[in-house]
C-alpha cells in the first residue's frame, strides 16, 4: 500500500532530530505511525516543511519539501498513490482548493476543527474519513453535529501512540520539595497561567516547589509573540524570574526522558483545550501522576486517585498535592505502576495496527 502524508505544520523532521531536538506531538504521532508502517511493508512518503538537510528517503520514508498547495495537488496528481492522509492544519488542501483528489483521502484531526464543515467535505466525496484522536475528541465532535447518525459512518478515533519503551522509569529523591513539569509551550490556550497561578498558591501554602517548564514556540516553529505574551507570568513582583521555575526550553526527548528522572508530578491540560494531550501522556509513561482539568481528551486515560489526579478547577489543586504527599513508599509505588499501565495501550504496535486495518478498508472502499 503507498500513503501519502500531507503535514504544512508543524515543519518535518526525522524521529532521530526529534529524538535530539524536540518538536510537537503531532509530529511525534506521524513518525511514529510512518515508521509504523513502513514495517508492515506500506511504501511512505511526507509531504510538508521538510526542516534541515534531510535525506530524501530516511529508512525508506520519502521526505518531500513542499507546502504550496498547488504544488501537492499537482505532485498527488502526478504519482500514484492508494491514499493521502492529510494532517491538522493542512486541511486547507482541500477546504481552500475544493480539489477532488482523485485518491482515497483520510483526515487526521489532531486539532479542534469544525466537524459540521467535516461533514460538507464529505458528501461532496472529497473526503472518505476523519480521525479524531481520542474518544473524548471524537464525541465532542458527534455532539457539534447534534448526534447526526450520519457522523459514525465517516469519522471514527485512534488514539496517538507512543514507543513506551523509550521511556525510562523515574528514580525519585527523598528532597525536601515537590518537583513539577509542564510540558508544553507557554500559551494561555495551553493553561500556562493557570499553571503559574496554581504554583504561586502552592508556595503561599507552604509546599516547597520547583517547576521545569520543557517547551516553547519553537515546537510549532512559530514567533514568539505568544511566549512574550506570557513572559508577565513567569515574573515575581520585583520583575524577576520565580524561583521556583525552572525553562528548557524546547529540547530533545531524549533530553526530557532525563529530565522528568526526578518529577514528582506533571500538571497541564488545565483550560479542556487537549484533543488528546501527549504532554501528560509521556508523563505517565515514565510512571509520574499527572494533574488536569476533568475537562479534554486527556480524561479518556487518567484516572482519578489512581494514576493522576482530575480536578474542576485549580482551586482543588492543592488539596491533591497534598494527598499526594502524604501517600506512604506502596501508595507512591501503586501509583506509579498504574501510571505506566494506562497508557500500554497506546504503544505503537497496537496502535499502528488499528490504522493499518483502517487503511486497508479506507483503500477497499
Amino acid at each position: 500500500m503507498r500513503v501519502v502524508f500531507v503535514c504544512t505544520d508543524p515543519c518535518i523532521t526525522n524521529l532521530y532530530t526529534l529524538n535530539e531536538k524536540g518538536g510537537s506531538g503531532t509530529l511525534l504521532a506521524l513518525l511514529n505511525l510512518s515508521y509504523f508502517l513502513m514495517s508492515a511493508n506500506c511504501e511512505v512518503s511526507i509531504i510538508g516543511k521538510v526542516k534541515g538537510n534531510l535525506a530524501e528517503s530516511d529508512r525508506d520514508i520519502k521526505f518531500i519539501n513542499m507546502d504550496n498547495n498547488i504544488d501537492i495537488i499537482s505532485y498527488l496528481k502526478s504519482n500514484t498513490t492508494d491514499i493521502v492522509v492529510i494532517v491538522g492544519h493542512a486541511l486547507d488542501l482541500i477546504t481552500e482548493s475544493q480539489y477532488k483528489l482523485g485518491r482515497k483521502v483520510i483526515y487526521w484531526a489532531h486539532n479542534w476543527v469544525d466537524p459540521k464543515l467535516l461533514q460538507r467535505i464529505s458528501r461532496k466525496k472529497l473526503l472518505d474519513k476523519s480521525i479524531y484522536v481520542s474518544r473524548y475528541h471524537f464525541l465532542k465532535s458527534w455532539k457539534r453535529c447534534l448526534f447526526d447518525p450520519r457522523f459514525i459512518f465517516n469519522s471514527s478515533y485512534i488514539y496517538n501512540s507512543l514507543s513506551n519503551e523509550f521511556y525510562t522509569r523515574r528514580t525519585l529523591n527523598d528532597e525536601d520539595y515537590i518537583e513539577f513539569a509542564y510540558l508544553s509551550y507557554p500559551s494561555r490556550n495551553k493553561g500556562f497561567p493557570e499553571v503559574m497561578e496554581t504554583m504561586r498558591k502552592l508556595t503561599s501554602s507552604g509546599i516547597n516547589i520547583k517547576l521545569h517548564m520543557i517547551g516553547d514556540m519553537r515546537l510549532y516553529d512559530k514567533s514568539l509573540s505568544n511566549e512574550n505574551d506570557c513572559l508577565q507570568f513567569m515574573l515575581d513582583k520585583n520583575g524577576d524570574l520565580e524561583d521556583f521555575l525552572i525553562l528548557h526550553g524546547t529540547i530533545g526527548k531524549i533530553q526530557m526522558n532525563r529530565v522528568l528522572d526526578t518529577v514528582d508530578l506533571a500538571i497541564g491540560g488545565l483550560t479542556g483545550s487537549e484533543t488528546f494531550c501527549y504532554a501528560l501522556a509521556e508523563s505517565l509513561a515514565k510512571g509520574i501522576p499527572v494533574i488536569s482539568l476533568a475537562k479534554g481528551g486527556q480524561i479518556d486515560f487518567i484516572r482519578n486517585k489512581k494514576n493522576g489526579y482530575l480536578v474542576n478547577s485549580i482551586d482543588e489543586i492543592e488539596s491533591c498535592v497534598r494527598e499526594y504527599m502524604s501517600l506512604n513508599e506502596n501508595e507512591n509505588k501503586k501509583m506509579e505502576e498504574n501510571a505506566i499501565n494506562s497508557i500500554s495501550r497506546f504503544s505503537i504496535k497496537i496502535i499502528g495496527a488499528k490504522w493499518l486495518s483502517l487503511l486497508n478498508k479506507v483503500a477497499n472502499l
